[in-house]
């Protein structure tokens, strides 16, 4: 008796974990989609390489953007 209790919770407890990833993924997709990536790249954050946010484009940057060691 006390071992099909415990597999019941052991089931329902996997089976929170299973829907709270399934949950993550989907939102995982549309922020994917929010930034607009390419297949590629969401590719790389499916893998875990890469937040969907680190392909944000930085705009166009002015020349004085940018900084030498030496200018200090």
């Amino acid at each position: 008796m006390k071992m099909g209790f415990i597999w019941e919770i052991l089931k329902a407890v996997s089976d929170v974990q299973d829907e709270n990833e399934k949950k993550k993924q989907q939102q995982k997709e549309k922020e994917m989609e929010a930034y607009e990536l390419e297949e590629w790249q969401k590719e790389l954050v499916r893998k875990g390489e890469y937040d969907p946010w680190n392909f944000e484009e930085d705009g166009d940057l002015e020349e004085d953007d940018y900084y030498n060691e030496e200018d200090k």
